[in-house]
């Protein structure tokens, strides 16, 4: 018997000090959601901190089962009372309406008066001219007796309720706005997260860009930015176009791959492009079945931008033109084989006979940027092939190109082989 007592008298005093707890934070009569000077928000008719679970010790009123925390006061403290309200006797009060603190804490009115505006009068008088509730109050703007006693201004979303001459207006707050034109929904639309009034009513949501603000309505500024080649600081990491292509590389002549074919007599020579180039195509003499002189061309390998697309595209080019030594000194019939325009040479099938060099052929083709920034064949095409005998066919694949020729001559052209340059983007 003694337990249960003492049981239910700690469950009074739990009560008891719950109901007295609310009762000092009451926002009755204030909108859910409103928030008052002090930064505390009205929620299910109680002021409270708006602090995370983490930070506090008590429960929402809702059945003292709610999930949101608020903060244990300090009755001490005058500020914790909404505006307009004082401390009086450890209670927040409404100065103007009290009749036991009117005016001023313990400014007690007689039974036969009223507290009009924080005075002690017979009756209501301005401007609260108008009694509800035994509380003096004034028609033309409380929102909760806004004309008379029974209308009270209904709550719109995101809105701002006013009483303004006896009507009930609502005015939507920053960055919400009435989109459908319903009053009873309010203002609706959340313009910083509605992707179809995205800013602005029936604005639809845009790409997000480099630019300081939600430009998709995802509650995220400046978010999921992908840097592309335009000229731009797309990712908002105060560097433009990195990782886009900046020059061309290529490297120096080298023949190890290949060998040289003919008979080998004849003067040695060793002819490469000069820097930054590759073959481009052969001016040759023949006769009969014998290449008499070879002249190879190069051409400047160069990364053209088109600024016009977005993002940029990349291409690469033939540039100025350079000719390399001639190698073989008879001059018969000329025969020109040569790549189309902005292609190199990617191959060469050499024809020998006993006397020395007897045909030629280039492959050629053109070099394509890859989305990847890397460099392929757009396709592999080949010039005329003159002469007969044993071929032999030196054959490259992407990035490489033809950037020089060795082998020997003497009156003809006894031997040839080629050199390949390897071709790669430099990035920024």
């Amino acid at each position: 018997m003694h337990m249960k007592l003492i049981s239910l008298l700690i469950f009074s005093i739990l009560l008891i000090s719950c109901s007295f707890e609310r009762s000092q934070f009451s926002c009755e009569g204030e909108n859910q959601g409103a928030v008052n000077d002090k930064g505390r928000v009205c929620v299910e008719g109680v002021w409270i901190d708006q602090k995370t679970p983490s930070d506090s010790g008590i429960k929402t009123p809702t059945d003292m089962g709610g999930t949101t925390d608020i903060d244990v006061f300090d009755m001490s403290d005058a500020s914790i009372c909404p505006d307009e309200q004082v401390l009086c006797d450890d209670m927040c009060t409404d100065i103007n309406t009290n009749l036991s603190h009117c005016g001023k804490c313990n400014n007690a009115c007689s039974e036969s008066e009223l507290c009009s505006s924080g005075k002690c009068a017979a009756s209501c008088e301005a401007p609260t001219p108008n009694m509800c509730d035994e509380k003096c109050v004034d028609f033309e703007s409380n929102v909760n007796y806004c004309g008379d006693c029974e209308t009270a201004c209904p709550e719109r979303a995101g809105a701002e309720i006013s009483c303004e001459s006896r009507q009930c207006k609502f005015e939507c707050k920053e960055n919400r706005d009435d989109c459908d034109g319903v009053v009873d929904n309010g203002c609706e639309a959340n313009l910083l997260l509605d992707q179809d009034n995205c800013g602005a009513c029936g604005v639809k949501q845009k790409p997000e860009v480099c630019d300081g603000k939600d430009n998709d309505c995802n509650g995220e500024i400046d978010d999921g930015l992908v840097e592309i080649c335009d000229g731009m600081d797309n990712d908002c990491d105060s560097v433009i176009d990195e990782g886009c292509p900046k020059n061309i590389v290529i490297s120096s002549n080298d023949y190890a791959s290949f060998g040289v074919h003919g008979n080998g007599s004849g003067s040695p020579f060793d002819d490469s492009c000069p820097a930054g180039e590759a073959i481009v195509s052969f001016d040759i003499d023949f006769s009969g079945n014998q290449v008499d002189r070879v002249v190879p061309k190069c051409a400047q390998v160069k990364l053209v931008t088109d600024t016009s697309a977005r993002p940029y595209t990349y291409s690469i080019k033939a540039g100025s033109s350079t000719a390399l030594p001639a190698r073989g000194t008879n001059t018969t019939q000329t025969w020109l084989l040569e790549c189309p325009r902005n292609e190199f040479a990617v191959g060469l099938v050499t024809r020998v006979a006993s006397t020395g060099v007897s045909g030629l052929r280039l492959s050629c083709a053109e070099l394509v940027v890859t989305s990847t920034f890397g460099i392929v064949y757009g396709g592999i095409g080949t010039t005329e092939k003159i002469g007969s005998g044993m071929d032999y066919d030196n054959s490259l694949t992407a990035p490489l190109v033809i950037g020089g020729v060795r082998g020997s001559s003497s009156h003809i052209l006894d031997s040839l082989g080629i050199g390949q340059k390897s071709i790669l983007i430099d990035l920024k």
